[in-house]
């Protein structure tokens, strides 16, 4: 690496954070009968994580630049010449459009 981290590395990283705000410990701390704002604190403490998380996903992701996709291209192609995920795939014939035999009985 060249010393910045990739931006996989950086959403796993915030995954990571994630999953450790979000663990038993900090949920057992902020588990008490006092409010804040009218609202228990420990659902204040899991909207702040997650607004947090949700914001810190939107910047690693916007200062990134763009340079490199999250994961890697490697060329999948569905049976039938369709890039996976495309959106016309199962929608009657292999090329989206209907088939007679699907025109004619329904």
């Amino acid at each position: 690496m060249n010393g910045k981290a990739s931006l996989f590395e950086r959403v796993l990283a915030l995954f990571v954070l994630g999953m450790l705000l979000l663990n038993a410990p900090f949920l057992v701390i902020f588990d008490k009968n006092t409010l804040v704002l009218g609202v228990p604190v420990l659902y204040a403490y899991l909207f702040a994580v997650w607004g947090g998380l949700i914001v810190g996903v939107a910047l690693v992701t916007h200062f990134h630049g763009g340079q490199e996709p999250l994961a890697p291209q490697n060329g999948i192609v569905a049976s039938g010449g369709d890039p996976v995920g495309d959106s016309r795939v199962g929608l009657g014939g292999r090329d989206g459009r209907t088939t007679t035999s699907e025109t004619e009985s329904g």
